[in-house]
């Protein structure tokens, strides 16, 4: 009796300081840096950038001290809910709207004398495109592809695009002609696999998909490697996603045991996954609703995911996480037996964990449903492994919102204060 009254004391214990800690998500810190400014952009590379009033911006480090002065450059980005540093540069632009590249000490690397260019990710360059040349039918329009040290190379294509560029470094091209023609070229612009497929994807882990017509004028997918050798024959009917983790989701026309596989890189099928009913659209790691039956991912660090329909008229959809052995985890069964209602995925998996959308806000989970930082956010995003911070907001008393950076703690370290209006 004795023993049973410790152990209920420790589980008591336990659990107040549960609710304690929980309590604490959301609360500022006894030493909060406070910044005037109208927006604040998540850390990346252990720089965040702000903005003020007049398309004023300025760049913070993780103890929220000023490391680019306002006034200083205007922040350029197609995504501007995630305008930030890539391998070390920001894109900026001038008011003429030419864009150039900064380093995080605010110094320029790469001048703005471009009318667009892709960031720098994994690679040391992307393509940008110049300004124009002339004008009416003698107008001339050069694209180039920009390296990190601010070399140019000529890009012999009318039509660009950066996520052409693939992590293995190669430029997907493709021509203008009838039928269009894809192939790859490196950084140099040199040819490495000449444009002869009807269709094509950046190269993923080494292989890239691409797809031909066979003899009776069927589309057929397979893999070549780096230098345009075939590695998985081309017998895909359906358009496979890319490599990730050494494993290609594809789903077959029809199979009696199976409805989707993972294949390795030899072609041979490691995990099979049979769904009945099945109708999907494949998206690489990229977690949300849809309004088929089915919607599948490929690898993102050790799970792949999908979201499946419940019965019509309830649960309209559910996230299952499938590992590399071939388990399936249940994430709204999860979240369920720890007291949440699953709503929606907001961002990727980074290191296994992500953040759900709950009936009680947003919050950072592990693939297990596991909780790492309770759900009271009204927006979450994930950490910046420098920094260690995430944006976040708050609504709190009087529907006020608190704006700032989090710890991994869930406490607010650094918040957005608005201009006194006295």
């Amino acid at each position: 009796m004795k023993n049973l009254i410790i152990v209920l004391f420790c589980l008591i214990g336990l659990f107040t300081i549960s609710l304690a800690q929980t309590s604490q998500v959301g609360s500022l810190s006894a030493n909060v840096v406070k910044i005037e400014c109208t927006k604040m952009f998540p850390f990346s590379e252990g720089i965040a950038v702000l903005r003020n009033e007049g398309d004023s911006w300025c760049a913070i480090n993780s103890e929220g001290r000023m490391v680019i002065p306002y006034n200083t450059f205007i922040a350029n980005g197609e995504d501007y809910d995630n305008i930030g540093f890539k391998a070390g540069l920001l894109k900026i632009n001038l008011r003429t709207g030419h864009v150039g590249f900064i380093n995080k000490k605010g110094e320029s690397v790469i001048k703005p004398i471009y009318a667009s260019a892709g960031d720098f990710n994994d690679y040391d360059f992307t393509l940008a495109l110049k300004p124009n040349i002339g004008s009416g039918l003698k107008r001339i329009r050069q694209a180039v592809i920009l390296h990190k040290n601010g070399r140019e190379v000529p890009f012999p294509y009318t039509k660009f695009d950066a996520n052409q560029i693939s992590h293995d470094g190669l430029i997907l091209v493709y021509s203008l002609g009838v039928p269009t023609l894809y192939g790859y070229i490196d950084k140099n612009a040199k040819v490495v696999v000449p444009e002869k497929y009807i269709h094509a994807n950046p190269f993923s882990e080494g292989l890239a998909s691409v797809a031909i017509k066979d003899k009776d004028g069927n589309t057929k997918w397979g893999f070549i490697d780096r230098t345009g050798a075939v590695v998985i024959p081309f017998q895909f009917s359906n358009e496979p996603l890319p490599f990730s983790n050494g494993l290609a989701l594809i789903k077959p026309l029809k199979m009696p045991d199976f409805d989707y596989a993972f294949i390795n890189k030899k072609g041979e099928i490691k995990l099979k996954l049979k769904v009945p009913g099945s109708n999907a659209n494949s998206f690489a790691g990229q977690y949300k609703r849809d309004v088929t039956d089915i919607t599948i991912g490929s690898f993102n660090g050790t799970v792949a995911g999908w979201w499946s329909k419940h019965d019509p008229g309830t649960i309209p959809t559910v996230l299952t996480f499938l590992n590399i052995n071939g388990r399936t985890h249940n994430m709204d069964s999860a979240l369920l037996s720890r007291g949440y209602v699953l709503k929606n995925v907001q961002s990727k998996i980074k290191d296994d964990k992500l953040v759900l959308s709950t009936d009680r806000g947003f919050g950072l989970f592990n693939t297990k449903g596991d909780v790492i930082i309770p759900p009271v956010f009204s927006k979450l995003t994930l950490f910046d492994n420098e920094s260690h911070l995430a944006y976040a907001e708050k609504i709190g008393d009087n529907n006020q919102v608190t704006k700032g950076y989090i710890n991994e703690s869930g406490i607010f370290v650094i918040i957005m204060t608005a201009k006194s209006g006295w």
